[in-house]
């Protein structure tokens, strides 16, 4: 789901997952969970994870200590979330997103597809998406695909 990934160099090193259900305006449960490549070696791997992954060691061309990985990500988490909802927090996010500039498909929940180029992501943290026709369209949640990728089926 929106957003899912962190990369360098156009390669997956940090997987995402935020789920959760709401009745009507009340939330029922939220989960989320993050993995890291610290010390993984996609070339072990078929070739499709090979060219779609990396890891903080590959990158840096060195083993990492895991716990060191994430004590580092803990104390980043706590400083972002003393600052979330700020311009500040928004423009770190765009600046460094592959999904803003790019074709992008976004595959909703509700099975509507939307193809178009990713512009913003709005105060809200809403993928904006303009759509061939010049509309815009802002998502929550959803599938997104950077062109080259392939949608889910569904």
């Amino acid at each position: 789901k929106w957003p899912n990934a962190l990369r360098i160099k156009g390669r997956k090193f940090v997987g995402i997952l935020i789920e959760g259900e709401w009745r009507g305006y009340a939330p029922q449960f939220a989960l989320s969970g993050v993995g890291i490549n610290v010390n993984f070696d996609p070339r072990a791997h078929s070739a499709e994870i090979e060219q779609a992954a990396t890891s903080l060691s590959l990158e840096g061309s060195k083993s990492l200590r895991r716990e060191a990985v994430l004590a580092a990500v803990l104390n980043s988490f706590e400083r972002a979330y003393n600052g979330a909802l700020t311009e500040h927090l928004f423009d770190g996010w765009r600046s460094r997103s592959e999904t803003i500039g790019r074709q992008v498909g976004v595959h909703h929940d509700d099975g509507q597809i939307v193809r178009g180029i990713a512009e913003d992501v709005a105060a809200n943290g809403g993928l904006v998406v303009r759509d061939a026709q010049g509309v815009l369209h802002t998502f929550h949640a959803g599938e997104v695909t950077l062109r080259g990728e392939s949608l889910p089926a569904g």
